[in-house]
């Protein structure tokens, strides 16, 4: 009975293969790890709500109960107390949306970006009245596979930061349109404020990251917020900038019928 060849250890393909299944079990290592550090972010932010909630509560009773009992000091100690734990709060919040995006499989379906910017733009009416601004949204898009509710978060944070960034004595003028480019179709929300340095253009997108503007109302979230909505599309997102010259935030979402490697579950397309 003729012997089995016996196996060669440094055969290039068994090689090859041993490399890529140590790679495999270390990614699926490390994302098991991502995954449970997620998961504690998120019950650490759930647990921090109530704590933040009582401060401002609390610092709020003081000010109505004892209304003029306190000296101007004490008062506005008080007032920094309320505001500290209002922030707080919102700060969590925004910790536990970004720990949610991706948790769960959404529904994709056909979604019309015009229709979701005229959405955000009504939402945003009051801030558009107050700083004298102009909004325009293109008269077409086509239509993208994602879920509506990914869509307007990204595009709700894109129009309010140029809404709030923007130049002195320049009201703000910003533009939601789409282009086409090489291979893609682009999005983008443009606007005329204050722009950004070319060393920020990467750390905006980093948690927290205010780059200097603290007087600007916000979290510091809202950008991270923004990318991973894109890349769990496995998208592109990017912002070309001068200071003083204004913004265009550029993402990339699949078209309605190119799904392809998209890791959600379909649902019916929108009318």
């Amino acid at each position: 009975m003729p012997k089995k060849p016996k196996k060669n250890s440094s055969d290039p393909n068994l090689l090859d293969r041993a490399v890529v299944e140590a790679a495999q079990q270390r990614s699926a290592g490390l994302q098991k790890r991502l995954d449970e550090l997620e998961r504690y972010a998120a019950n650490i932010a759930h647990d921090l709500k109530g704590p933040a909630r009582r401060m401002a509560e609390l610092a709020s009773l003081l000010q109505i109960d004892y209304k003029g009992q306190f000296d101007e000091r004490a008062d506005r100690y008080l007032g920094w107390i309320r505001e500290t734990g209002q922030q707080l709060m919102s700060r969590i919040e925004e910790v536990l949306k970004l720990a949610r995006i991706g948790t769960v499989s959404e529904v994709v379906a056909a979604v019309d970006p015009a229709e979701v910017a005229g959405d955000v733009v009504k939402g945003c009416e009051g801030l558009i009245e107050r700083q004298g601004a102009r909004v325009r949204v293109a008269d077409w898009f086509p239509k993208l596979a994602c879920n509506r509710v990914h869509l307007f978060q990204v595009l709700d944070n894109l129009v309010r930061n140029a809404l709030q960034f923007s130049a002195d004595g320049r009201p703000p003028d910003v533009e939601i349109g789409v282009v086409k480019r090489t291979n893609e179709t682009v999005l983008f929300v443009r606007d005329n404020g204050i722009g950004i340095p070319s060393s920020d253009r990467e750390r905006i997108f980093e948690p927290f990251e205010r780059l200097g503007h603290k007087d600007v109302q916000g979290t510091g979230i809202g950008l991270t917020i923004v990318k991973k909505i894109i890349e769990l599309y496995q998208g592109r997102v990017w912002v070309e900038s001068e200071p003083e010259k204004g913004s265009t935030f550029f993402f990339t979402l699949p078209l309605y019928g190119d799904l392809t490697g998209v890791p959600v579950r379909h649902g019916r397309a929108e009318s």
